[in-house]
């Protein structure tokens, strides 16, 4: 089968795990399979102990604030699993939306509306078809905002085969390299900030003519440093010129600038 995020249809390791077998992609370093019986699925990790602890909700928020550069207006948060992280949002005063595969409002329904900021806090390891989730996602974010994803990344895991995060038990479907975060990213020209070796932002690049803007900003104030420099120099040349040139007697103010 062929890779669910880059489509590779090459593998370096193939291993069971519960009866299902997972195929390490040799393109993009994600691990998936083909399908999770759900008769096989003990849990899918709807807001677990410690995931939705007030300390981690405020920080995920800072975090998306200091992103956008501003305070979030909008967000969604996709597999919100029992709604903490909204709830949590809304308090803060930040329009909120979750969807999950049990809400009634799913990702069709939001067409047409667009977000500051989502997020996908142990999320991607479970989607079936990524890219078009993702493809789903970007359609409603912003030109300025911000997706926000926590996960646990293979590139960390010393033994793939025995590593308990790739497991079926909890509906792990494909876990993701940051290789593999990366070329999802750029299928929809995002560009991947990593805050630690869990937390990764996803966003679109500034717009050229702001780059352009910022580009043209700093060069004139390069030049205008430069410019102030060499003015200041040539009035301090000046100064020194007419000091020198005040008078040509032994006892002008000359003869003593002269000689320092």
């Amino acid at each position: 089968m062929s890779c669910l995020v880059c489509s590779s249809a090459h593998t370096d390791l193939k291993f069971f795990k519960s009866k299902i077998e997972y195929f390490l992609c040799s393109d993009c370093g994600a691990v998936y399979c083909e399908h999770i019986p759900a008769s096989l699925i003990l849990t899918e990790n709807s807001d677990p102990d410690g995931r939705a602890e007030l300390d981690r909700q405020e920080i995920r928020i800072e975090r998306i604030h200091a992103a956008l550069g501003r305070r979030t207006r909008s967000l969604l948060d996709f597999g919100c699993g029992r709604g903490a992280f909204v709830d949590f949002a809304r308090s803060q005063g930040i329009e909120s939306l979750g969807v999950d595969q049990h809400t009634k409002l799913q990702l069709p329904d939001l067409a047409g509306k667009l977000f500051d900021a989502m997020t996908v806090i142990e999320v991607i390891e479970h989607l079936p078809d990524p890219v078009s989730t993702f493809g789903q996602l970007v359609s409603l974010l912003r030109p300025d905002g911000v997706i926000y994803g926590e996960s646990s990344f293979v590139d960390f895991f010393p033994d793939i085969r025995e590593a308990p995060y790739i497991d079926p038990a909890i509906g792990h479907r494909c876990v993701f390299s940051r290789k593999a975060v990366g070329l999802l990213a750029s299928r929809f020209s995002l560009e991947t900030t990593w805050l630690n070796n869990n937390v990764f932002l996803l966003r679109h690049p500034a717009p050229l003519r702001l780059r352009v803007l910022n580009t043209a900003k700093a060069g004139l104030a390069l030049l205008r440093r430069r410019n102030g420099a060499a003015l200041n120099w040539r009035r301090k040349a000046s100064r020194i010129r007419g000091a020198v040139d005040f008078g040509s007697g032994d006892d002008s103010p000359g003869d003593g600038l002269r000689a320092r």
